[in-house]
């Protein structure tokens, strides 16, 4: 989202260690506000992410001192959330009792503050892990960023054609992630079918992330959908190109692209 021009804040936990040190200067190093909160018993998280030859990607996860942040920080962290137009929030932390007791603090006072909520669920396996609480977080969402099989699993249905009649009875937005099959936008009686720009994945660890960054921004360009749906589309494809979680196109790249949009 900072790549993108949005003004952009994170709020999470990390070891008090040279990792976390390196994790914090770097966030700032790309424009992100940044409300670290540092463990002194455990070490920063990490993830190690494993990738395939078709571009496909498995982890390898050590949460560390992530799943320690709490609602006492969320709370210290209050004028951030006021602050902001959206706040984001994915499945994945709502792994441990107290990381997911801070995000829903942190949902809480977005609502109470009229900051809208963009909720990924992160994986299937969460959802039905804890299919009442990701129940309440569709709920409370304002922007629902599933891929296909969480779709399905949240709806309890087994197509997408009935994963999409079922979230279009919400008043969320939702941008359904289908890889190299694009993407489907869905508000209300308006549903937007944008196709995948063709690229040859190298290492989609990210994509969905970019691909929901570029969502949120569209968003708050009031943007048409179908040009947000492109946009997020086309983030993502380039993300892909190359190794990396954050190998994104070059600064000139995105603002050449967001004035082909713009001038549509």
């Amino acid at each position: 989202m900072s790549l993108l021009g949005l003004e952009t804040a994170f709020i999470g936990k990390a070891g008090k260690d040279l990792l976390g040190k390196i994790y914090k200067e770097n966030l700032k190093s790309s424009n992100v506000i940044t409300k670290i909160f540092f463990d002194r018993d455990l070490p920063t998280g990490i993830v190690i992410a494993l990738t395939e030859c078709e571009g496909e990607r498995s982890f390898l996860v050590f949460r560390g001192a992530n799943d320690k942040l709490t609602p006492e920080e969320i709370k210290s962290s209050k004028r951030l959330i006021e602050n902001s137009k959206y706040l984001y929030v994915c499945g994945y932390s709502l792994i441990s009792s107290d990381q997911e007791n801070a995000i829903l603090k942190a949902v809480d006072i977005a609502k109470h503050h009229k900051v809208k909520v963009v909720f990924d669920p992160g994986a299937y396996n969460l959802i039905q892990s804890k299919p009442q609480l990701f129940q309440h977080l569709l709920a409370s969402s304002d922007v629902f960023c599933p891929n296909l099989e969480e779709a399905v699993t949240i709806t309890n249905t087994k197509t997408v054609e009935a994963a999409v009649e079922r979230l279009r009875e919400s008043t969320t937005l939702t941008a359904i992630k289908l890889g190299e099959k694009g993407s489907i936008l869905i508000c209300g009686k308006e549903t937007i079918k944008a196709p995948a720009f063709r690229v040859k994945p190298v290492d989609t660890t990210g994509a969905g992330d970019a691909f929901i960054a570029a969502i949120i921004y569209g968003l708050t360009q009031s943007l048409p959908l179908n040009l947000a749906a492109r946009l997020a589309n086309w983030y993502a494809a380039q993300l892909i190109t190359s190794y990396g979680a954050r190998s994104y196109p070059p600064k000139n790249n995105i603002l050449s692209f967001l004035r082909s949009l713009k001038n549509k």
